[in-house]
């Protein structure tokens, strides 16, 4: 939906995905650029589309041992975020590159289900509760909370004018 014209556009057309489903979707403001993960078939491709006419640019495979199940991601200012929760890991396209990196790992007993940059660090959301991710050190820190506050149910997050909103189940 245009913010400028208020209309709706299709971007894809019917079987663009070849039976995939949309996993995550993001925006690089920058660029203009519409970054789209699928899950459901052979990998976890990332593609890359012009958000303004919905064009594939490009289309990066991510193969690894378990096959990724990309669930969230995140534009930074060098590359692209990717929340892989069947391998446990935050995975990062660097600027041009045509492949991804592991950036980060998650503990074992976090099943995430988003993740959400600030400004010096990641937060991935989880079903018991909330992980910061420094940049710097790429180290995970679970959040705490009053013990009237629930941490857990997470469901999506994200950063908006140094607040961290989310949605629990």
């Amino acid at each position: 939906l245009s913010q400028t014209s208020t209309n709706a556009a299709s971007f894809v057309r019917a079987g663009w995905s070849a039976g995939q489903s949309t996993t995550a979707i993001a925006i690089d403001r920058q660029a203009g650029d519409l970054w789209i993960a699928l899950h459901g078939g052979d990998g976890a491709p990332l593609h890359r589309l012009q958000l303004i006419s919905g064009r594939r640019l490009e289309t990066i495979d991510v193969t690894s041992e378990p096959a990724a199940e990309i669930v969230g991601l995140e534009i930074v200012s060098d590359g692209v975020l990717a929340l892989d929760r069947a391998g446990r890991r935050v995975l990062k396209r660097a600027g041009r590159s045509q492949a991804v990196a592991a950036y980060a790992s998650l503990p074992s007993d976090v099943v995430a289900n988003s993740l959400t940059a600030a400004r010096s660090a990641l937060y991935v959301a989880h079903m018991n509760g909330l992980l910061r991710i420094d940049f710097a050190t790429r180290r995970g820190q679970p959040l705490t909370a009053p013990a009237a506050a629930a941490l857990a149910g997470w469901h999506s997050i994200a950063w908006h004018d140094g607040v961290l909103i989310g949605i629990q189940q």
